[in-house]
């Protein structure tokens, strides 16, 4: 062997030995972190129940007087039926329900005993939202419908005056929000604010007029069966 090709022979070893600690202190390269969408997808059918506690206000004026508002609360209970559809992370919706409320208070107005009671609530809505994979924050308003029904108590101190009841529905506004998660692949769960505004109703007790203009709040459990609809993301 010449010595030409001895030395070369030895500086390809050294290079070739030397080349891991050469790559060892080489900069780490950066790499942008890929971007992965929502991986669920809201968009679908639901239907669902609902349960939670009301709060608020009937401003109850006896024609002829200037009166304070009556507080009103209760428990109540209902359901829903709605839509999602989903576009990038984006979800908006329309959702309608029932409620049937146990909400009343007794009054005394002008030395009589007046009976509270808010029969039912319904809400035509809609929702737009923003989804993090599994979990759904959204915002909700729409229209409002109540029952609401005024009974003149009978009073033994006032033997006289007469009894009487009468009902009218009320429409208003709804406007809230709330947050909504998948406990299972079809089965979501969530809580949700209302606060429901209604317009003035002249109520007739015999000789007696009562103008009621009612407003509450709802706080809800809310537990909805979902139905998978073609994607809008192709899966």
């Amino acid at each position: 062997m010449s010595t030409r090709n001895w030395i070369a022979g030895v500086v390809g070893c050294v290079l070739l030995a030397g080349s891991p600690a050469i790559a060892a202190d080489a900069p780490a390269v950066y790499e942008e972190p890929e971007f992965r969408p929502s991986v669920h997808d809201w968009t679908g059918l639901y239907a669902g129940l609902h349960v939670g506690h009301s709060w608020g206000t009937h401003d109850v004026t006896v024609v002829g007087g200037d009166d304070p508002p009556v507080k009103i609360g209760g428990l109540f209970f209902g359901g829903q039926v709605g839509m999602d559809y989903q576009f990038d992370q984006f979800v908006l919706g329309a959702v309608g329900d029932f409620t049937w409320s146990e909400s009343d208070q007794e009054d005394w107005r002008l030395n009589q005993w007046f009976s509270l009671d808010t029969k039912w609530i319904s809400t035509l809505r809609a929702r737009a939202g923003y989804s993090m994979d599994k979990v759904l924050r959204y915002a909700t308003a729409g229209i409002a419908f109540a029952e609401e029904e005024v009974t003149l108590l009978r009073d033994e101190r006032f033997p006289t005056l007469p009894g009487g009841v009468d009902s009218q529905i009320h429409m208003g506004w709804a406007l809230g929000g709330g947050v909504e998660a998948m406990m299972t692949d079809n089965l979501s769960a969530g809580v949700e604010y209302l606060y429901l505004d209604f317009n003035t109703e002249r109520y007739t007790l015999g000789s007696t007029l009562i103008d009621v203009d009612p407003s509450t709040h709802l706080v809800s459990l809310v537990v909805n069966s979902r139905l998978k609809l073609i994607s809008a993301h192709g899966h």
